[in-house]
């Protein structure tokens, strides 16, 4: 089994229940890494995840880089997912907030 953080990340059990409690499609962590293998992402890095959904892409960038990842979606609940990064410890990198945009015109 190749050495990703994916991996590493469901290898603990609560982990993994929360890996299958916030997919809503695609394996987001694992798109993540396939994605962020082409920029070379640092820990003073500031990342916008525009459509976050329950938070498996910010997780991985600040979980891995120790970015600060700016995260927000339009249907997710984001004192849902600030709960969920704290009980993972890594709410202190993830600033989730609820943004609406109708235009940018």
């Amino acid at each position: 089994m190749r050495d990703t953080f994916l991996n590493r990340f469901v290898a603990e059990e609560k982990n993994l229940a929360f890996l299958n409690a916030a997919m809503w499609g695609p394996n987001g962590i694992r798109q993540s890494e396939e994605l962020a293998s082409h920029f070379a992402i640092t820990k003073d890095m500031k990342i916008l995840d525009l459509g976050c959904g329950m938070g498996l892409s910010s997780l991985y960038l600040a979980q891995e880089y120790g970015a600060e990842v700016f995260a927000t979606d339009l249907h997710a609940d984001p004192t849902q997912n600030h709960d969920n990064f704290q009980s993972l410890g890594i709410a202190d990198k993830i600033i989730q907030d609820y943004l609406l945009c109708h235009s940018f015109a």
